[in-house]
């Protein structure tokens, strides 16, 4: 009886066990590595994640200065909810002709009001002139719109936010791009950016400011939102009174 391990020549060992050592087959070159995403790629990816967002909570606060939403209010810090595509509530803190105030301001569609800050209680009245709070928020316009703008992107860490583990996209907006914020921004006006991304769901949960976007703002101001409770059921009304 004839041995057949005689009849084993070299190229066949290699096509029986090479498959087995890499995963390649007669026509095949083996897996591909996948590419890294490049940072402009993650900022592409984190916009088309967040335009699909229904809902979430946020946090926005200012150092050294303070964003205006009409009628001598100035807003330094707000927190609430944010509802697509055009409601919002918050408890906002700031001032209001110099004096230190706390008032809550809710918007639907194109109509906010605020409590009057020199009532106290529910007594809701209509905000008129400045910006529109939801502006500021909204994914497409106001804070968000720093991940669609940035300008020369760069990874420069990773970082966590609450217990989520993000990448840090840095680089830079034209202020001309963020009159949602503050309608005297100036175009051409560099203002430095940090968005902190998601590495799992690519969400964005951190969008860091640094910079005046106008002649007006300090130069140490920096604008701060964070991101949280994604797509969670909220409800928002217009005030009853």
């Amino acid at each position: 009886m004839l041995d057949s391990r005689r009849w084993l020549s070299p190229a066949v060992l290699v096509c029986v066990w090479l498959p087995l050592i890499v995963g390649c087959r007669p026509g095949s070159s083996g897996a591909r590595p996948t590419a890294t995403p490049t940072p402009r790629q993650r900022l592409e990816d984190a916009s088309r994640q967040m335009q699909s967002v229904s809902a979430f909570h946020f946090l926005l606060t200012h150092q050294n200065g303070f964003s205006t939403i009409g009628n001598g209010l100035d807003m330094t810090r707000a927190e609430g909810d944010f509802v697509a595509p055009e409601r919002f509530k918050a408890a906002v803190k700031g001032s209001f002709q110099t004096l230190p105030v706390s008032v809550s301001v809710i918007s639907v569609q194109n109509q906010t009001w605020v409590t009057n800050p020199l009532q106290g209680g529910e007594h809701y009245l209509p905000l008129t002139n400045g910006p529109q709070t939801t502006q500021i928020l909204d994914p497409s316009r106001g804070l968000l719109k720093a991940a669609s703008e940035m300008r020369d992107p760069k990874l420069t860490g990773s970082d966590k936010v609450g217990t989520v583990e993000t990448f840090v996209v840095s680089g830079s907006v034209d202020a001309g791009s963020l009159r949602a914020i503050a309608t005297d921004a100036e175009s051409g006006r560099q203002i430095p950016a940090q968005i902190w991304i998601g590495k799992d769901d690519l969400l964005i949960y951190r969008v860091r400011l640094s910079g005046p976007l106008s002649s007006s703002e300090p130069q140490n101001i920096v604008r701060q939102i964070d991101l949280s409770q994604f797509n969670e059921k909220v409800v928002i009304q217009p005030p009853s009174s």
